[in-house]
C-alpha cells in the first residue's frame, strides 16, 4: 500500500515538473516572438494615389512578410 502511494506521489511530481518545464519553454518562446516582432519593420500599406496610379513597385506593396 505504501509502495503504491509512493509511486502515485512520484508520478504526480513528474507531471508537475514537466508542466513547469512546458510553461517555462512557452514563456521563453513568447519572449523570442516579441523580440522578433519588434525587430521587423512595421507594414506601411499603399494608400491614396499610390494605389490608384500603381506607382509602387511590387516589392514595396504591403510589408513583404510571409506570415
Amino acid at each position: 500500500m505504501i509502495g503504491l502511494a509512493r509511486a502515485l506521489w512520484w508520478k504526480l511530481i513528474l507531471l508537475l515538473k514537466s508542466r513547469r518545464r512546458l510553461e517555462s519553454e512557452n514563456l521563453a518562446l513568447r519572449h523570442q516572438v516579441a523580440v522578433l516582432r519588434r525587430s521587423v519593420p512595421r507594414c506601411h500599406g499603399v494608400y491614396g494615389s499610390d494605389a490608384e496610379i500603381g506607382s509602387c513597385s511590387f516589392g514595396s506593396i504591403g510589408c513583404g512578410r510571409a506570415f
